[in-house]
């Protein structure tokens, strides 16, 4: 009965893909990866004192009875040889890049304060200074009202989040000040999910330790900034076209590459390779073939590429200079040629997509199991039940994207995915069918805006139908 019903509705699936141009809205805003400006290069730093206006309201506004506090936030330090990525909610709130950095926002008078490490004229023979620093007022072209140079007897003080008591002499004399006041420290030191902003925690423990009573005036604003950052400025909808446009790029190059006898690796080497002539991956490129195209985020390895199997492309670029990540997904056939079954398989999933896209919009949310009509993981679970699929589609539907590629989880991994969508929100959508009986996984990821009416799509110029796919693994490398 199974195997009927199924026969019995690929021809209606195929017809449902054939359609897709019409069901599903499509961004149409021209983009240009080649434009490297950003607003480091020109200093334009307003977006961040924008937003740093709009933290310390919606503070208050949650906060009301609080008169005398202070945000403060730090930066991430620099690895001994990786490449240094800034800590994500610090670099929201200031655009800054440097390593070691801390930020104090009064919450009264809205006095900014950015401390740095006093050693910027040695730092330039090692790397690349941010250009607003070596300029004769970066302050007021950061948005700042106040910079601190911290200085140490110890020529290695401020590389690491571990400190002595006598550095960071200036920020601890301040908050020993609220504390003793009775005010109130604003800051990221969530109690529920312990792996956000790792560095950021660890200095926080280490004031808890030099501020007597500090741990006890802290108050967690993760959630706060979150939901901040879920609703995407028009540049960081503009940041996010680009990641995608140049993961695009990269997923042409991995479809063209894939051939029998080469190994995960290497198409991997193609992908990463097409992502750092413009930016560089976002997060690790996720390429499983064969029988392992069931495990969802298997690193890249030496098996070998068979005619016959497929292989799951799940990568994302970042924004050059921002940092923003797309988070793109496609299947594709290592022969060229889906087998019937393949194909039936990869219409279904397709079709789930096209169906679930539709009801990405304000009300509905990723997972509610006390409102499953609202809940657009029920919704997919019951379109891929009623062809007997329910039981293979193992994961979530999709999550946000922005600074952080799940800019989602990493909030109160307790009830992120029911808080309902927004208009302006930029969130993925991947259904996908893992069926180790039939030896192969299908995948197909999305990047989209949420509006009134339902998700618009980024990724439209990369193929999803059977054919177009076919076609683009057939096609020579340019």
């Amino acid at each position: 009965m199974i195997i009927t019903k199924k026969t019995n509705i690929y021809a209606f699936l195929l017809f449902l893909g054939m359609l897709s141009g019409s069901l599903v809205s499509r961004d149409k805003k021209e983009i240009n990866t080649d434009d490297r400006l950003s607003d480091e290069t020109t200093n334009n730093f307003s977006y961040y004192k924008e937003r740093r206006s709009q933290l310390i309201e919606r503070i208050k506004a949650v906060y009301p009875d609080v008169k005398n506090g202070v945000i403060v936030l730090f930066g991430n330090f620099e690895p001994d040889v990786r490449e240094f990525e800034q800590e994500r909610h610090f670099d929201y709130l200031t655009g800054v890049k440097e390593p070691g950095t801390a930020l104090l926002l009064d919450l009264s008078s809205g006095e900014s304060t950015l401390y740095i490490p006093g050693d910027m004229e040695k730092r330039v023979i090692w790397a690349i200074v941010q250009p607003v620093f070596l300029e004769k007022d970066p302050a007021t072209m950061l948005g700042i009202d106040r910079i601190v140079k911290l200085e140490s007897d110890d020529e290695r003080a401020f590389e690491g989040p571990f400190f002595k008591d006598f550095d960071y002499l200036d920020l601890r004399k301040r908050l020993s000040e609220v504390v003793q006041n009775g005010g109130k420290v604003f800051t990221l030191n969530p109690t529920i999910n312990r792996l956000v902003s790792m560095q950021q925690r660890c200095m926080v423990d280490q004031f808890c330790n030099y501020v007597p009573g500090l741990q006890e005036h802290l108050e967690d604003i993760t959630s706060i900034l979150f939901r901040m950052r879920h609703i995407k400025e028009e540049r960081e909808l503009d940041c996010l076209r680009k990641a995608v446009a140049i993961t695009i790029k990269a997923q042409k190059a991995a479809a063209q590459a894939i051939k029998a006898g080469k190994t995960e690796r290497e198409i991997r080497a193609v992908i990463d390779g097409t992502m750092l002539m413009q930016s560089r991956p976002g997060f690790y490129s996720i390429v499983p073939s064969g029988k392992d195209s069931v495990i969802l985020h298997k690193s890249p390895d030496d098996t070998v590429l068979k005619d016959g199997d497929l292989v799951i492309v799940d990568v994302g670029a970042e924004c050059p200079c921002h940092g923003y990540s797309a988070d793109l997904t496609r299947t594709y056939p290592v022969s060229g040629k889906f087998t019937d079954e393949q194909r039936e398989i990869y219409i279904i999933v397709l079709a789930a997509q096209q169906y679930i896209i539709k009801y990405a919009k304000p009300g509905y949310c990723f997972w509610d199991e006390s409102n499953p009509e609202k809940s657009l993981f029920h919704i997919m679970r019951k379109f891929f039940e009623q062809y007997g699929y329910g039981e293979y589609f193992p994961h979530g539907i999709g999550h946000h994207i922005g600074l952080n590629v799940h800019e989602d989880a990493y909030q109160n991994p307790e009830t992120w995915y029911a808080e309902p969508l927004q208009v302006g929100n930029v969130i993925a959508l991947e259904p996908g069918l893992y069926i180790p009986e039939k030896g192969f996984g299908i995948r197909i990821e999305s990047n989209c805006i949420v509006t009134e009416n339902g998700a618009v799509c980024l990724d439209d110029t990369l193929p999803k139908e059977p054919e177009e796919i076919e076609k683009l693994v057939q096609k020579q490398p340019e």
